[in-house]
């Protein structure tokens, strides 16, 4: 069409007196037009192999209802599912599988998002669904909004425990969040175990843990000593782990903890054979010896400190000359109880620390201590007892250090319970006037505050604060 469009005006413009003064124009513009043509051609041809593909679904669940369940798909018409090889298709990024669940278990399903025609369809996605163990029992939280599982009373589920627990994502049209405290760990049935030495569940061997996972109790898993397999969904998040949650857990040798902000003192306490541990790009807090006595602490060397995932400093086991000791450089948190039982007396935290422990010298001689000017919060006990500690002052500031002083930084915005209890200083220095002070947080000795220049005294700034 192009060339009969030029070929006409071509002809119109030769048949006038100026046509002839006019061909090498034609000319000229039949090259710019089928120029244009070829490189719209060709960018068509590109963006056809370059044709977007569409995400996968994935956050697969079950509902009480029996509906598997997944994230929407941006720009997905539709859905296939294979369910033990049969096709069905669904605008819906849901399906009722009430009759394959009734029939069979494991039910055994892929999931693809289907494009339209712009765009190509998403891969194949499986998920397994299994039938949730008996022996389960589901305490609604205080709050309504979901439910801690836990082992059930009721005798003839005792045994319900063999091999792999199995803890659905929702219970009475509530999602599933908690594991609670004691949930299955010292399980009785067994009674004392001499090979252990210890009161243990040695029938569970795997937990598929719910989609909606929130916090694991203290105890939650405690002397399961045949604990091997921890299955997870992809989509946790910022979930807590109690004292002592794994402790004991002999079996258990990889760990994935990429989805947890809080791990307690003792969490996985003598998991004699883990050795592999992932944590997140942003350090969890850690309180005491949360790894010790793992097949990963045993391999470490003893008399020098000991870094977790490249970044954490775990354990202090040097010996610092003059009693003097900088966190080296490239570390971004300290764990809970890094420095107990050490001859430290002065440690000189720098910037790009971001993350102390809880009770990280308890008990010690340290006498001063410097902190990062960065720092925004100081947890739970993290100086505790430290009964000897007269000065705190901040990293680059260390000019205005002063006996008896604790100047804080000016990004300080949280002091946790019991952080500077039993400490020995006469002021405390606080330059951010939007700052929470948690019960006990500071020293009974404190006599004034410098809060925000302003000259308060001690029992009247607690007073304010309510940190009794």
């Amino acid at each position: 069409i192009m060339h009969l469009m030029v070929l006409l005006v071509y002809k119109m413009f030769t048949t006038s007196k100026e046509g002839i003064m006019k061909k090498k124009f034609i000319i000229l513009l039949f090259a710019i037009l089928m120029a244009t043509a070829g490189g719209a051609a060709a960018l068509c041809a590109c963006s056809d192999g370059d044709t977007a593909t569409l995400g996968a679904p994935k956050n697969f669940m079950i509902s009480d209802e029996f509906f598997i369940l997944w994230d929407k798909v941006d720009g997905a018409e539709r859905y296939v599912l294979e369910i033990d090889g049969v096709q069905y298709e669904t605008e819906d990024n849901c399906f009722e599988m009430q009759e394959m669940i009734d029939n069979v278990h494991p039910v055994n399903v892929k999931v693809k998002a289907i494009a339209p025609s712009t765009k190509n369809n998403s891969d194949w996605v499986e998920y397994t669904y299994e039938q949730p163990t008996a022996a389960l029992k589901y305490n609604l939280l205080d709050d309504g909004s979901g439910y801690a599982v836990k082992k059930a009373n009721d005798s003839s589920y005792v045994r319900g425990l063999e091999g792999r627990v199995v803890i659905p994502d929702y219970y009475n049209g509530l999602p599933v969040t908690q594991i609670a405290e004691e949930a299955f760990g010292e399980e009785q049935y067994e009674g004392f175990n001499p090979e252990y030495g210890i009161n243990c569940n040695n029938k569970t061997t795997s937990v598929r843990m719910p989609h909606f996972l929130k916090h694991i109790g203290k105890d939650a898993f405690y002397a399961c000593v045949a604990l091997k397999d921890i299955d997870l969904p992809s989509n946790l998040s910022d979930v807590t782990i109690g004292m002592r949650a794994f402790e004991h857990c002999y079996a258990l040798e990889s760990i994935d903890l990429s989805y947890a902000t809080e791990l307690g003192s003792y969490a996985f306490y003598s998991c004699k054979s883990l050795k592999n541990i992932i944590l997140p790009d942003d350090p969890p807090l850690i309180d005491i010896w949360v790894f010790h006595y793992t097949a990963w602490y045993n391999s470490q060397p003893q008399d020098q400190p000991i870094v977790l995932d490249g970044d954490i400093l775990y354990e202090y086991n040097g010996r610092p000359e003059d009693g003097i000791y900088q966190i080296p450089e490239g570390i971004k948190a300290i764990s809970g109880g890094a420095f107990v039982v050490t001859k430290i007396t002065r440690l000189i935290i720098p910037d790009g620390v971001t993350l102390l422990g809880t009770e990280m010298f308890y008990p010690s001689k340290i006498e001063e201590v410097v902190l990062p000017s960065d720092l925004k919060s100081i947890p739970d006990s993290t100086f505790r007892n430290c009964k000897e500690l007269r000065q705190v002052c901040v990293y680059g500031e260390e000019q205005n250090a002063k006996d008896g002083y604790f100047i804080l930084p000016d990004t300080l915005t949280s002091i946790g319970e019991w952080a500077f209890n039993g400490c020995s200083a006469d002021t405390v220095v606080i330059p951010n006037k939007d700052i929470t002070i948690k019960g006990r947080g500071l020293p009974y000795t404190l006599n004034k505050v410098i809060w925000c220049g302003q000259e308060i005294d001690g029992e009247t700034f607690k007073d304010m604060f309510n940190i009794y």
